[in-house]
């Protein structure tokens, strides 16, 4: 095990400092997956390298990227590079410069522990000294139960709670610390009650209680491959006020998922980092690099560095490499400059070969894209290189077949090429991928992803099967290969409705989902990654966004909803768009190939990301504060959310100077919309017992105001809960609490908020949740897929013929087997729609103690004069009706249509008497029917005669006081004269003005004369001529 620590061991940045005899050696822009930090990441690096005998302190010293007029600088903290040595500087991002002597381990897992099973709260003093662990269990560590992979095992709990005692005799030499853990499903670590690191549970600062569960499944890796689950650095300011001279406790809580599932386990480490050689327990060396606050493009940028006194030392422009290989000067240290397809970070350059680039790609004569018969394919290279290419997918290499002649292409293939040159100093060219689809009747847009067949479907390797240590006793089949988040390189082709190529790309892809990923159709996350040659794709990807530029995409196979109705997440989002203030994940339906394999209709959709975040609200994505669940950081940092809860959670909302300050933090809107959709379609995988499936995000610099994305709605619409359920109930009071729940809860203790909640409830439910409204999308949706979906089941719906272990759990899902399954299950659906309104307004009403339910008619008088706006919305026709609540005011307002004015309101039993007020907020008690009345305003305009000779008459009439204006113009347009000025406002009446032209010197011909007030305009040519 001390091994295995030293191998995985979390790095702990080091330290650097040099001198003028220091250059860049090598540089790795496109990583080098043999070469992996602390963390276990492929990171980009650079390679310093000493060329004088004698060591540097490289302390000031700094390197700057320079990216296209982007600069990045960094500095080096005090290091010495010694004599003729190599420095190897990972550029990451992640800024690590803290430098130490080795690494100690006062807490190992097998260690004899003290522990606690959590079937009941424990002392709330069991993380400190001073609690007297003395009732408590021994037992050697790991603990829990399930996997096999504990030396001690107990019985079935929802959590565990840990106690080890260490002695340390001088704090002052510890510079870091750290954990390595390896943990099923969640924990939270302190030292001496300080908080030293947590994973998948709560939020930083909250001690959650016994039968807290885990925001999410997370299986233990140890006993799959070997690995932690992952480290965790605790930074200086931290462990400097957590550690103590003399006795120590580390004390460390772990949750499952679920209560009662069968598998909990906690195996963890401590490590502290010594700054001197001082050696108290086993001790081994600090095998860390420092990182940069940058990483390297691979697209060229220029490197330069100097010394503390700002001199420059070395600068050097960094073009493109392919994957694992590096730009390096060989020998060392020379003016020579190579490309490297073996890098050697840390060591020598001078046994690697030096190549001087790359051949140049081949090309194809016929474009990518769907042909109606049989093609002919010809490859043109250069006469100083042989072409090797492929039709499966996978990239060529020496031993591909060579290309001659013209291949015929009579099925749907993608062929792959490379130039291999005949001269030894140059490497093979970038790799040419066509897809060309033969007689394939496809309505839908198509993507097709190549990549080499192991990279997915290997035993080992493949990132897309269930692998060796895959869990079959029951779904999710935790262990599988595509549990495990590993990247492999794709190549992704992308044709629209009109079997056009509209882009291509070299991607990283990933399996997307969570237990979806169960199902044996699955998705791709799918990411331009410049390492690979991928660049972000400039495409309108979803045509009901203005958004044209995209680094991310899924391509998702319905979630949960797979082979059901298939559209259930995409129908929700697409009913909200626009018409919300929700931030939504557009998406489309589409067919996917994989290496010229049909495999199923899928969904394309947007990724939720910094990428995401940016490209949907134009902010800069490196100034965001990013979260998911209960405060978890995707980006940024939650001091700023956890600053906002506490602030709602511990001050009167019913303060207006409180809620005010709310409203500067919190999209009131977006959050109101955000509870209502998500308690509507009652989505069961969201709040209650567990937090999922949210996630919210600001601008940090300068803070702007939270607001959520809606994000995976599978189980909703009748899928895991019925339309009766009272999701608004669990949301506002939740059996385990939540952050989101307790800002609702506080926030609707302010009448304001109330109001406009039950008010926007009951607009949406009067609009986008209409039965005949959303089933009209939803009939949209299935109409588009509807002639895909005979192939998509012919694969992925005869379940008999699914392997093992598929076979036994999907016949018992409620999947679609067939199209008429597929429409019954939307039939379901509808179902849901149908029904749920009547049970979400009852809901409402019981929640908030209101009095009854009322119907509301709006119409104008007469038809067409203006427009009414309800509360939040503009109803589309009228007369309109829609259900509200006596106890909650509404407020109407009008806009009027040109040619109208407002007169008043009226209204059988409220309104007797007209109101006059273009806005009206009332309490309406009974069913009531408002109309709004209008008045035509009616201008009198003409002019005579026409011709005219010397003079003209004017004529108009003005129904109510206004501002006018009186011009007359020549035919090109040009003002002629000002009749009457717009500043001058005349009372209503008749007016008559004779015009004398000759005061004006007229000429003969056309003109155009202008009456115009606010809220009307009327042009009328004259002509003027002789006798």
């Amino acid at each position: 095990m001390t091994n295995k620590i030293l191998h995985i061991v979390i790095l702990i940045f080091i330290s650097l400092q040099s001198f003028s005899q220091i250059v860049i050696n090598e540089v790795s822009s496109a990583t080098y997956s043999k070469f992996l930090d602390e963390d276990n990441s492929q990171e980009d690096w650079l390679e310093f390298y000493n060329t004088n005998p004698s060591a540097i302190n490289l302390q000031g010293y700094q390197i700057v990227r320079d990216e296209a007029g982007k600069i990045k600088t960094w500095t080096f903290p005090n290091i010495i590079i010694k004599g003729n040595s190599y420095l190897t500087v990972f550029c990451s991002e992640k800024n690590r410069t803290t430098w130490f002597d080795h690494w100690e381990v006062p807490v190992y897992a097998n260690n004899d522990w003290k522990y606690f099973p959590g079937t009941s709260e424990p002392p709330f003093n069991w993380r400190t000294l001073t609690f007297n662990d003395g009732s408590w269990s021994n037992g050697i560590g790991g603990i829990g139960f399930g996997d096999s992979d504990d030396s001690t095992i107990i019985l079935q709990v929802p959590s565990l709670y840990m106690r080890k005692t260490f002695t340390i005799a001088d704090t002052s030499k510890i510079a870091i610390g750290a954990l390595l853990i390896d943990f099923d499903d969640a924990f939270v670590a302190y030292l001496n009650d300080v908080e030293i690191a947590r994973s998948n549970i709560g939020i930083y600062g909250d001690h959650p209680t016994f039968n807290t569960l885990a925001y999410d499944e997370h299986e233990a890796q140890m006993y799959q491959n070997g690995n932690f689950s992952g480290g965790f650095w605790i930074p200086e300011n931290v462990i400097d006020a957590a550690i103590k001279p003399g006795l120590n406790v580390f004390s460390i809580q772990t949750h499952n998922y679920i209560d009662g599932m069968d598998d909990l386990s906690c195996i963890p480490y401590l490590l502290i980092g010594v700054s001197d050689t001082t050696i108290t327990y086993y001790p081994f060396p600090a095998i860390v690099h420092l990182h940069t606050n940058f990483n390297l493009t691979n697209t060229g940028q220029t490197l330069t560095l100097k010394n503390s006194a700002g001199n420059i030392l070395d600068s050097q422009v960094i073009g493109y490499t392919e994957m694992n290989h590096s730009r390096g000067r060989i020998p060392d240290g020379s003016n020579n400059w190579c490309i490297l397809n073996k890098p050697t970070p840390d060591s020598t350059n001078n046994n690697s070969n030096c190549f001087l680039g790359y051949e140049s790609p081949p090309d194809f004569n016929l474009a990518p894209g769907f042909y109606s018969s049989s093609k002919q394919l010809t490859i043109n290279g250069n006469s100083s290189s042989v072409i090797h290419y492929s039709d499966n997918g996978s990239i060529p290499v020496s031993g591909s077949p060579v290309y001659n002649n013209l291949i015929t292409i009579s099925t749907t293939k993608v062929f792959r090429a490379r130039n291999f040159s005949t001269n030894p100093a140059i490497l093979p060219s970038s790799v040419t991928t066509n897809t060309y689809f033969i007689n394939e009747n496809i309505s839908l847009p198509v993507v097709s992803l190549s990549t080499n067949s192991d990279y997915l479907f290997d035993w080992n390797y493949g990132i897309y099967v269930l692998g060796p240590n895959a869990d079959l006793s029951a779904p999710p089949f935790f262990g599988a290969n595509f549990w495990q988040g590993w990247s492999r390189p794709a190549h992704i082709e992308f044709f629209d409705n009109n079997h056009k190529q509209a882009f291509e790309l070299n991607a990283e892809i990933k399996m997307q989902g969570n237990w979806s990923k169960t199902f044996p159709q699955r998705g791709f996350s799918i990411k331009a990654k410049d390492d690979y040659g991928g660049y972000p794709i400039s495409y309108k990807l979803f045509p009901d966004k203005q958004v044209t530029e995209y680094k991310s995409f899924n391509i998702r196979a319905a979630g949960n909803d797979w082979n059901r109705c298939h559209f259930r997440d995409r129908l929700n989002q697409k009913t909200v768009q626009l018409l919300t203030h929700l931030d939504i994940m557009d998406g489309r339906a589409c067919v996917l190939f994989i290496n010229g394999i049909y495999w199923g209709v899928y969904e394309l959709r947007e990724k939720q990301d910094k990428f995401y975040i940016a490209n949907n609200n134009n902010v800069d994505q490196d100034k965001i504060d990013f979260l998911e669940f209960d405060g978890s950081v995707i980006e940024g940092t939650n001091k700023g959310f956890l600053d906002m809860v506490g602030f709602i959670k511990n001050n009167n909302m019913s303060d207006i100077a409180n809620y005010d300050s709310v409203n500067k933090m919190l999209d009131i809107e977006n959050f109101a919309d955000y509870f209502i959709v998500e308690t509507y379609i009652v989505n069961i995988d969201w709040l209650g017992s567990y937090t999922n499936n949210i996630k919210y995000w600001r601008t940090n610099n300068p803070a702007g105001k939270w607001r959520y994305v809606l994000w995976d709605t599978d189980l909703t619409l009748g899928l895991g809960s019925p339309d009766t359920t009272n999701m608004l109930e669990r949301a506002i009071n939740p059996p385990t609490s939540n952050p989101h729940s307790v800002m609702l809860k506080s926030l609707l203790n302010n009448t304001e908020f109330k109001n406009y909640f039950v008010d926007r409830y009951c607009d949406l439910l009067n609009t986008i949740y209409r039965p005949y409204k959303f089933k009209k999308k939803a009939e949209a949706l299935h109409d588009v897929m509807l002639p895909e979906m005979a192939r998509h089941f012919v694969l992925w719906g005869n379940f008999d013929s699914l392997p093992f272990p598929w076979s036994l759990y999907y016949p018992y899902l409620g999947l679609a087997p067939d199209i008429p399954y597929w429409e019954a299950n939307i039939d379901t659906m509808k179902m849901f729609i149908d029904s749920r309104p009547f049970y979400a307004f009852n809901q409402i009403q019981n929640q908030f103690s209101l009095l009854k339910q009322v119907n509301i008619t709006l119409n104008i008088s007469p038809a067409g004069a203006g427009i009414i706006k309800l509360n939040t919305i503009y109803p589309d026709s009228l007369p309109w009706s829609g259900t509200y609540f006596d106890g909650v005011p509404i407020t109407m307002s009008i806009i009027p249509n040109q040619g109208y004015r407002f007169l008043y309101w009226k209204s059988p039993i409220i309104i007797q008497t007209p109101i006059t007020n273009n806005t009206l907020t009332v309490n309406v008690t009974n069913n009531e029917e408002f109309t709004a009345f209008f008045k035509a305003t009616d201008y009198i305009f003409d002019v005579y005669p026409n011709p005219f000779v010397d003079e003209f008459i004017v004529n108009y009439e003005i129904p109510e006081e206004k501002q006018v204006s009186l011009k007359l113009y020549d035919v090109v347009g040009r003002e002629v004269m000002e009749l009457i000025s717009n500043n001058d406002f005349q009372q209503t009446g008749n007016y008559s003005i004779t015009i004398d032209t000759r005061k004006y010197s007229l000429s003969d011909g056309i003109y155009f004369i202008k009456f115009t007030t606010s809220d009307f305009s009327k042009m009328i040519k004259l002509v003027k001529t002789q006798l």
